[in-house]
C-alpha cells in the first residue's frame, strides 16, 4: 500500500440486494461532490475472504467507510485484510445499507437517508486522530445466551478495544481535581501519586468521564467530541438532500446490540448516532445538534439499568436540564425525548419514534440551522456554546434554569464571616473563583465567574469559615464571562518593611481570637521576615510604610 492511494468509500452491491433499491451511482456522485478528495467505488461480495485486497489493488483506494450489510462487521477476515491494507480498523466505519433497503420506506427516502448516513461517517472519520497501541485494552468477550460453536470460538479469540485515556498536560489531578473519579461507575479512574489514571482493565468504555472533565483532558478516540460533532454536521448540514425535519437519535449501541434485542427500524427523518452508552451524550452534544439544525433529539437505550452500570436517571436528568434551557429560548422542550427498548421486541419503540417524528414534523421549524454560524474555539466548552446559541437566537437575557442535572453553579458568600484567606480560590480547578490584588490601591477582591463554575462544591467543602454556599443553577445573563465581586477588603502591610501581610478581615479575626493571650496582637501585622527578626532580637528594619487604610 503506497501513499498514492486515495481515502474513500466502498459500496458493496451484496449480489444485487442493495442495488435493487438504492441508486448507488447517484450516491457516489453525491459523496464525491461533498468532498473532492474522497473517492467512491462499487464492489461486490465483500463478505468473501480475499475480495477486499483484490478490489483495493484495482481501485487504488484505502477504505474509510464501507456501505454493506451488518454481517460484514462480524467477518474476522475482513478486519484482518483491512489492517493489512493500511486501514485503521478502529476508525473504519460500516454503514448497514442492506438494512436500510429492507425498510418499508419509499425509494426516495431510502436513497436520501443512505446519502446522509454515509456522508456523516466520512465527515466523522476526517476528525479521527488515531490511537496509540498502549492505550488499547485487551478484551475477551463473555458468552451470553445460546451460542453456536463458531460463535463461541470467535469469542475466545482476543481482541483490542479503544478506551479513553488522559492527557497529563491538561489534567489538573495534581491540583486536587477529582471530578472524573467520582463519576466513573466502575471505579476505573484512580489517583496514583497525585495523578489521575485510568485502569484500562476495568474501564468499560462508557465515556461519561470525557464530558465531566472541565479541562477536556480525557480523550476517547473514535468517540471524541470533534468526531461526533462532524457526524452531526454530516447528518444535518447538507441542504441538497430531500429529507426535511431531521431528527437526531443518540442510540446506545451496547443496549441495542445485546442478545435478543432486534434493532429498531427508524422513521425516514430519524437519523441514528451510535454511542457506547447514553452517559456519553452530554448537554453540549444535544444543544450542538439543535445549533446545527436538528428539529428533535431522541435518546434510545434499553429499559432498566444499562450494560455500563448506569441507571437511566444519568441521562434523564441531563435531558431535563436541556429542556429547561430550550424553554428559556422559546424552543419547545417537547423536541427532546428518551425512549427505552424492551429486550424482546422493538415494535413499541418503533411506534413511539414514528409518533415522535410526526409530532416534530408538525411543529414550526426552529430558527437555528437555517444559517449556521461557524463555531469558534470559545464555543467548544458548554458555556461558549450556550452564549453562541443565545446570540444567534437574539434572546433577551434573564432566563434561569434550575431543573435536572444543571452543570453550572452559583456561589454566594457571607462577607461578614469571610476572612479573605483565598483557600476556595486555590482549590477551584476551573478558576471560577479567583483572587485579584490591586497593587495601586492595596485592595483585595475575591471574584466569581458563573460561566466557569461546574457546581462541584469543592469550595464549600474547604472553606474554613463555612461562609460559602452554592446552588445548581444556570443564569443566562451571567454567562458573559464578567466576574462578580464576592468579597472585597484592604491588604494590610508590614508596619516595618511595607510587605503585604494579609487581608484586614483575616488580621481582625486573628486579633479577636488572640485578645487576652500572651502573644502581642502587633505581631500579626509583621511579615514573616520581620516577625523572625523581631522574635530573635535581630536588627530591626525601620518602618518605611504606614499601615494601609
Amino acid at each position: 500500500m503506497t501513499e498514492s492511494f486515495n481515502n474513500g468509500v466502498v459500496l458493496c452491491e451484496c449480489h444485487g440486494h442493495i442495488t435493487e433499491r438504492l441508486p448507488l451511482d447517484e450516491i457516489c456522485q453525491f459523496l464525491e461532490q461533498q468532498r473532492s478528495d474522497v473517492k467512491v467505488a462499487l464492489a461486490d461480495d465483500l463478505c468473501q475472504s480475499g475480495t477486499l485486497p483484490q478490489f483495493v489493488d484495482g481501485q487504488e483506494l484505502r477504505p474509510w467507510v464501507v456501505g454493506a450489510c451488518e454481517e460484514l462487521k462480524h467477518k474476522r477476515h475482513f478486519w484482518h485484510e483491512a489492517k493489512g491494507l493500511g486501514c485503521d480498523t478502529y476508525s473504519l466505519r460500516i454503514v448497514d445499507l442492506l438494512r436500510e433497503t429492507r425498510s418499508s420506506l419509499g425509494a426516495t427516502a431510502i436513497a436520501e437517508r443512505a446519502k446522509l448516513l454515509l456522508w456523516a461517517q466520512v465527515a466523522r472519520r476526517s476528525e479521527f486522530q488515531g490511537v496509540r497501541q498502549d492505550k488499547l485494552r485487551l478484551h475477551l468477550s463473555s458468552p451470553e445466551g445460546k451460542m453456536s460453536r463458531r460463535d463461541l470460538l470467535m469469542l475466545a479469540l482476543p481482541r483490542y478495544e479503544v478506551v479513553p485515556f488522559i492527557e497529563p498536560e491538561r489534567c489538573r489531578g495534581q491540583q486536587g481535581c477529582r471530578i472524573c473519579v467520582d463519576t466513573c461507575p466502575v471505579k476505573a479512574l484512580k489517583v496514583e501519586a497525585d495523578k489521575v489514571v485510568i485502569d484500562t482493565a476495568i474501564c468499560n468504555g462508557c465515556g461519561v468521564c470525557t464530558h465531566t472533565c472541565p479541562q477536556r483532558a480525557i480523550v476517547y478516540p473514535a468517540f471524541s467530541l470533534e468526531e461526533l460533532d462532524k457526524e452531526l454536521e454530516g447528518l444535518l448540514l447538507p441542504k441538497d438532500v430531500a429529507l426535511q425535519s431531521r431528527i437526531i437519535a443518540a442510540v446506545c449501541q451496547r443496549c441495542l446490540a445485546a442478545p435478543g434485542v432486534e434493532l429498531p427500524t427508524y422513521p425516514p427523518n430519524v437519523l441514528p448516532v451510535k454511542v457506547p452508552c447514553l452517559a456519553l451524550v452530554s448537554p453540549w452534544l444535544i444543544l450542538r445538534a439543535f445549533d446545527l439544525g436538528t428539529q428533535g433529539f431522541a435518546l434510545v437505550s434499553g429499559r432498566g439499568k444499562c450494560r455500563c452500570g448506569f441507571d437511566s436517571s444519568q441521562w434523564q436528568d441531563k435531558v431535563r436540564f436541556v429542556k429547561g434551557l430550550l424553554e428559556c429560548w422559546n424552543i419547545g422542550p417537547e423536541r427532546v425525548r428518551v425512549f427505552e427498548v424492551e429486550t424482546d421486541t422493538t415494535r413499541s419503540v418503533e411506534g413511539e419514534l414514528s409518533q415522535f417524528a410526526e409530532e416534530i414534523t408538525r411543529l414550526k421549524p426552529t430558527p437555528l440551522g437555517s444559517d449556521t454560524a461557524p463555531l469558534t474555539p470559545e464555543g467548544w466548552p458548554l458555556p461558549g456554546l450556550i452564549k453562541h446559541m443565545g446570540n444567534r437566537l437574539n434572546n433577551s437575557p434573564g432566563g434561569i434554569v434550575s431543573v435536572g442535572a444543571v452543570p453550572f453553579g452559583k456561589v454566594e458568600l457571607d462577607a461578614s464571616e469571610c476572612s479573605g484567606c483565598g483557600v476556595c480560590a486555590l482549590e477551584c480547578t476551573t478558576e471560577a473563583l479567583t483572587v485579584l490584588s490591586i497593587e495601586a490601591t492595596g485592595g483585595y477582591q475575591l471574584l466569581f465567574r458563573h460561566d466557569c463554575c461546574i457546581a462541584c462544591g469543592r469550595c464549600v467543602e474547604v472553606c474554613p469559615e463555612r461562609c460559602l454556599r452554592f446552588e445548581r443553577v444556570l443564569e443566562l445573563d451571567r454567562m458573559d464571562g464578567r466576574p462578580t465581586v464576592l468579597f472585597e477588603d484592604a491588604i494590610l502591610r508590614c508596619y516595618r518593611c511595607g510587605s503585604p501581610v494579609a487581608p484586614r478581615a483575616m488580621i481582625d479575626k486573628l486579633q479577636a481570637k488572640l485578645s487576652g493571650s500572651e502573644s502581642p496582637p502587633s505581631y500579626l501585622r509583621l511579615c514573616p521576615n520581620c516577625r523572625i527578626k523581631s522574635q530573635f532580637g535581630l536588627s530591626s528594619v525601620a518602618p518605611e510604610h504606614a499601615e494601609a487604610k
